[in-house]
């Protein structure tokens, strides 16, 4: 969900950025058209929570049925929230009501909040009404109850986790887009001076930015958090810190932050630590130790990196794709974009395309390449089968998350087809040793074009 929420909040803030702004004379008329359609989401939420209260739960015949049509529901729901935020900033002139008739354009940081609001606050809303979706897996929806403390734990959690969680990469991009408008006039030690600053926000202060905004505390059980500790030094991977990120019990999962060794934290999840086994959650902590070990991390920023950096330099040059582009749109451009406008909104829209395709397929693959490590691990330092603990983990998530079952997301295959791969590869042993060599290749194959790409620039820098 944090890309699409990304994707259509860039969309929206690239509509403000590039379509003409005009004054908006009837700013009462339109400022009250602006807020019925944000609350079109919303309202729709509260009325998707109802009908599958009243007409779809009641009889609770069979959970994949129900977790079918709820995902539906939620997908439905998306769209409508992105058509309608699409239509306040390019039908209803949001972007021209905030930046002309009320000038704010010239007020740094209040004029991106203010034009953010529509889309944050139809966001908020739905969520305080899926609270109610929330309470199926744990009772019935006559015995739903309306307590405003535990909903707005549910909705502050995801406040966090999707809308604070998706300003940051956004705030990366705008930085990005403002670096690559002023390459040109910045020096060759100003462009190395930037890329260093750029990395060290990336690669150390993200990792403490996201602690605070998730809310965690320290491990309290120190005889955890020795095991733990063990289980990532046996691993081959530094980590600084063990913490807990406190959801209300609503989310159980692990993660890892922190590119550098010196500034890397894993985060538990308060519901992880309450129904896994101690052995359950080592064997989490494993695979999070897996993604570590086997650079993850750096891989999924190297794919989202790499053409981001090649259409900086073909930007930087008379010829290239965005001239092409433009070349064959023609001077006149397309309604009131020209059509060096147009070729950056087409180049983006291929970038969306790119990240959805490549990004899926690539968090997949690294998910049983991380299950596939912590079982091995697993193997090499106990007595246990081969995976006895991951796949008693798996199970249980998916006890406790029956969604994730048989339906694979963005980030995760389905529990079951991971659940599938660790049991071929008990049975045959040969997807092991394929999979340390598929490893090999891989990060042989990553250099190569990075090496390339750092000679191009350098090339280009120096040349200009």
């Amino acid at each position: 969900m944090n890309l699409f929420v990304t994707i259509i909040f860039a969309v929206c803030f690239g509509i403000a950025e590039f379509s003409p702004l005009v004054k908006i004379e009837n700013c009462t008329y339109r400022l009250a058209i602006i807020c019925a359609a944000t609350l079109v989401a919303p309202l729709m939420a509260m009325l998707q929570t109802q009908w599958v209260a009243s007409s779809l739960l009641q009889s609770r015949n069979s959970w994949d049925l129900q977790n079918a049509i709820i995902g539906r529901l939620s997908r439905n729901h998306s769209i409508v929230w992105a058509v309608t935020s699409l239509i306040v900033f390019a039908g209803l002139g949001w972007p021209s009501l905030v930046a002309v008739t009320w000038n704010f354009a010239d007020v740094p940081v209040l004029y991106e909040v203010i034009l953010l609001s529509p889309l944050m606050l139809s966001l908020v809303g739905s969520w305080v009404a899926f609270y109610d979706i929330q309470q199926l897996y744990h009772r019935p929806p006559k015995q739903w109850r309306f307590d405003w403390k535990k909903r707005w734990e549910f909705v502050s959690v995801r406040i966090r986790m999707h809308l604070f969680t998706m300003l940051m990469p956004l705030v990366l991009l705008l930085t990005l887009l403002r670096f690559f408008y002023l390459i040109d006039h910045l020096s060759v030690p100003q462009i190395i001076l930037a890329l260093a600053l750029l990395s060290l926000w990336i690669g150390a202060i993200f990792p403490f930015i996201f602690t605070m905004i998730w809310e965690t505390r320290p491990l309290s059980d120190p005889q955890l958090l020795n095991e733990l500790t063990d289980v990532c030094r046996t691993s081959g991977v530094a980590v600084t810190r063990m913490r807990v990120w406190k959801t209300g019990n609503q989310i159980a999962n692990a993660a890892v932050t922190g590119l550098l060794p010196g500034f890397r934290i894993v985060l538990l999840t308060d519901a992880l630590l309450k129904y896994f086994t101690p052995e359950e959650v080592t064997a989490i902590v494993r695979h999070e130790a897996g993604h570590i070990k086997l650079l993850h991390l750096p891989l999924k920023i190297f794919f989202v990196m790499l053409p981001m950096v090649a259409l900086i330099l073909d930007q930087t040059h008379a010829q290239g794709v965005h001239q092409w582009i433009a070349t064959a749109i023609g001077e006149h451009g397309i309604f009131h974009f020209s059509a060096a406008q147009v070729a950056q909104v087409l180049i983006a829209i291929l970038f969306v395309v790119y990240l959805f395709i490549v990004l899926r397929w690539l968090n997949h693959r690294l998910e049983h390449e991380a299950d596939l490590f912590a079982a091995m691990e697993l193997q090499r330092s106990s007595s246990h089968e081969f995976n006895d603990l991951t796949q008693s983990a798996l199970r249980k998530l998916g006890v406790i998350a029956p969604r994730q079952l048989n339906q694979s997301t963005f980030l995760h295959p389905s529990i079951t087809a991971r659940i599938a791969l660790l049991e071929s590869a008990r049975q045959d042993h040969s997807i092991g040793q394929k999979f340390q060599r598929s490893l090999r290749r891989r990060n042989a194959m990553i250099l190569v074009p990075w090496m390339v790409l750092l000679l191009i620039a350098a090339f280009a820098l120096v040349t200009n």
